[in-house]
């Protein structure tokens, strides 16, 4: 299987495509690597009897990019793509999806700086998702604020207050 590909050489429809800002104590290649594979098929440097090569070839991510350039850096951008079907969108999408994008490589020693910078789905992932019900412009429509930041926050005590106390908390 061929883990680093172009983007010409990726069905989009099939992946989606995460990009990453890493900084690693070895290489940017080292570092994708890893990722890759432990966040899809496994452990990155250890392989048991059920990682068939069929598993790695439908299931693994592949690392979008110059394998010769990620080797010469230590720190960069990273583009991961995903297998669309590594995961259950009808059912649990969204919380396989957090998982995937920053769960268990926070523990890979060599990363030691990750931050997702980027995240694009294709549509045959979208298509699961309702979106925002009113979106940033039915926001402000509904606040009537247009000229400045909208901020969210989580008031305390959260429950067993009224209505009105609730008003005047946040006024």
């Amino acid at each position: 299987m061929k883990f680093f590909r172009t983007r010409d050489e990726i069905d989009l429809n099939k992946y989606y495509i995460a990009t990453y800002e890493i900084h690693s104590s070895s290489s940017l290649k080292d570092a994708a690597w890893n990722l890759a594979i432990g966040q899809s098929v496994g452990n990155p440097n250890v392989r048991n009897e059920w990682e068939t090569d069929d598993l790695f070839e439908n299931h693994s991510c592949v690392i979008v990019g110059d394998e010769q350039e990620l080797s010469n850096s230590r720190e960069g951008n990273v583009q991961i793509a995903f297998p669309v079907v590594n995961t259950d969108w009808d059912t649990d999408g969204m919380s396989h999806l957090l998982c995937q994008l920053m769960g268990g490589h926070v523990d890979i020693d060599i990363i030691t700086r990750c931050r997702l910078v980027k995240l694009e789905l294709p549509e045959t992932v979208t298509k699961h998702f309702l979106g925002p019900k009113y979106g940033i412009t039915g926001m402000r429509a509904l606040t009537g604020s247009y000229n400045k930041p909208l901020f969210g926050a989580i008031v305390k005590p959260k429950i067993g207050i009224s209505p009105q106390v609730l008003l005047e908390m946040v006024d």
